[in-house]
């Protein structure tokens, strides 16, 4: 089989480089690498290494042609795709970002044509650099097989899949079939980690959440500043350099000190009251992959909400909670994520109430009729806890028990309904559905960030290398079969 290898950097993951050679050894073929950053690195097969920029994607125009019918495969991902371009390119006018989409495209469809690929093989859920997502859903239209790799943050569990809409195939029906497991007979590491999310300690919020926090304050934006510069520097981009130091400066002290979107929130947010029966729906940090591409059409929080407020029950309300790294990250201005009248038309519904940042989650959870999320964490979080989750989008989770799947309002109603007559998800099976996790995924981590991170992060490069080989292995088997 012919396999390509996207988001992979050899530099950064070397361990794949050892995957790459057990494929080989089985009478496979590694045809093409691509990187991670924009614009993307690749190697060929011949190992020949080079960058695709734009005079790239314009010299394949004489190679190979577009037609309407190549296009038309892609056209309901459109609309993603085209969020990602202007989150890369946010300067750039309607037109070129169609014109570059276009190259991307042609490029994609050479890459295909001349790899011929047996199966693309993608760090993470396709998202950044464009390309990636665009080969993804072109890939898949022309029949051709993919893997995922996805970081679970369940005890270092990593999980493949083929497609990150229909989600792990393996965690899917799989209760049914099981006999009743106790917490006992969970591996020790699994043990540790349902034993911590059931204490809603500060412990049980997910690792990355203070590395967010601990990157982007005062401390943590100076080093990531002065890391960015050496490599400029390193790389003799002088001018950039300049530029660097100019522009972070000038949107350090532009988003951070006109607190536009805290004032906002903070007009309109209430205390909330525990005596009522209420929906926790606590928002996403935009832009992030737990909404595009994984939240489909509603990556459009405010589509989410509308429909969750048309389908409640009388006299139930939903708390909104702003995601506690979104100022941090994205700034206090306003933005294309959080633009000028985001919260006002929020708060337009009587049910819908914003309240203070600071109020505890895992007590908003434990007090819930129900938790809504898109793709978040919080929705897996109030499985645990015993609560059931209304999920609009693809998490890795959406087979666990106490998920239920909205994407209308008849659906949402129908959920609802459920939860008022006491619906909520059974201990058992959720720990059937942790058994079966360890089962179905391997330890490791493929996060730029966390991997280098020796607190995080503690397997040897042949340790992870053998994991990933023999996840590659068992999802080719289930392709073939």
């Amino acid at each position: 089989m012919r396999f390509i290898f996207v988001s992979f950097s050899q530099s950064v993951f070397p361990e794949v480089v050892e995957v790459s050679e057990g494929l080989k050894s089985l009478g496979n073929e590694t045809v093409y690498w691509l990187g991670s950053s924009e614009p993307t690195s690749f190697i060929d097969e011949n190992g020949q290494a080079g960058v695709i920029d734009e005079n790239f994607l314009l010299s394949l125009s004489k190679q190979t042609s577009i037609e309407a019918k190549d296009l038309a495969l892609l056209s309901g991902n459109e609309p993603s795709i085209f969020n990602f371009l202007q989150r890369t390119y946010p300067h750039r006018a309607l037109p070129e970002l169609e014109r570059y989409y276009h190259l991307l495209f042609r490029y994609s469809k050479w890459l295909l044509e001349k790899c011929r690929p047996d199966v693309i093989i993608f760090r993470i859920t396709p998202n950044m650099p464009p390309l990636h997502t665009i080969l993804y859903h072109f890939a898949r239209a022309r029949g051709i097989k993919t893997i995922i790799f996805c970081d679970t943050w369940v005890s270092k569990r990593v999980v493949a899949m083929n497609d990150f809409v229909s989600g792990v195939s393996e965690l899917k029906n799989a209760i049914p079939n099981r006999v009743t497991v106790s917490a006992s007979e969970l591996p020790a590491d699994l043990q540790e980690y349902y034993k911590t999310q059931s204490q809603d300690s500060k412990t049980g919020e997910p690792v990355y959440m203070s590395h967010i926090i601990q990157g982007y304050n005062f401390f943590g934006r100076v080093a990531a500043f002065f890391k960015t510069l050496g490599r400029v520097w390193q790389l003799g981009l002088f001018r950039k350099m300049w530029r660097t130091l100019v522009g972070h400066t000038v949107f350090w002290f532009r988003s951070r000190l006109s607190k536009e979107l805290p004032r906002a929130y903070q007009r309109l947010a209430s205390e909330v009251d525990f005596s009522e029966p209420f929906v926790y729906f606590p928002l996403h940090l935009q832009p992030e992959f737990s909404t595009n591409p994984l939240g489909g059409y509603f990556r459009d929080q405010l589509l989410a909400l509308e429909i969750l407020a048309a389908s409640l029950p009388k006299g139930w309300q939903i708390y909104v909670k702003e995601h506690p790294t979104q100022w941090l990250v994205g700034g206090t201005r306003h933005n294309p994520y959080r633009p000028k009248d985001y919260y006002h038309q929020m708060a337009r519904f009587p049910s819908v109430h914003l309240i203070p940042t600071t109020t505890n989650s895992f007590k908003l959870i434990r007090h819930s009729r129900a938790v809504a999320v898109i793709s978040g964490t919080a929705g897996w979080e109030a499985v645990l806890r015993g609560k059931p989750s209304l999920v609009f989008g693809h998490p890795w989770f959406q087979h666990a028990p106490g998920i239920l799947r909205i994407d209308s309002v008849s659906s949402c109603k129908s959920a609802l309904e459920k939860i008022s007559r006491g619906c909520i998800p059974d201990s058992r099976e959720v720990l059937l559905f942790l058994k079966n996790l360890d089962e179905v995924s391997f330890r490791g981590c493929l996060d730029l960030e966390y991997r280098s991170n020796p607190k995080f992060f503690k397997l040897t490069e042949n340790q992870q290398s053998d994991n990933i080989l023999n996840s590659i292995l068992q999802s080719i088997n289930q392709i073939i079969t």
